[in-house]
């Protein structure tokens, strides 16, 4: 089951490798489209960590989500974009981090 969950996430990588450049390609050429929704940002983050977190294992990385009391409320997104943005900068935060380290997201509640 563990290798098999992994060839799962490699290949989902890979998509979203391949969905990248073809996002490369619209932009560059003016037909990039985003479907605005109400996303539930906690939900999109504990995602992008559990899938992150077989690779932070296996480079000796803890990475923490860290919680303010309180909800954090919807914002309108397009949550496919959003959830590339965070995947590459904790992914790109994993690369940077020593073995034994830890990367701490943190979800803060609405500022009045």
């Amino acid at each position: 089951m563990y290798y098999a969950q992994r060839s799962y996430t490699s290949v989902d990588r890979l998509i979203k490798l391949v969905n990248d450049m073809l996002n490369i390609s619209r932009i560059e050429s003016g037909r990039l489209t985003v479907q605005m929704q109400s996303v539930k940002i906690e939900q999109l983050v504990r995602e992008t960590i559990e899938e992150v977190t077989p690779r932070a294992k296996e480079l000796g990385v803890n990475v923490l989500i860290e919680q303010q009391e309180g909800v954090v409320p919807d914002v309108l997104a397009d949550a496919d974009k959003i959830k590339e943005v965070l995947y590459n900068l904790i992914g790109n935060s994993m690369k940077f981090t020593p073995k034994d380290g830890r990367l701490q997201c943190f979800l803060l509640k609405k500022i009045k």
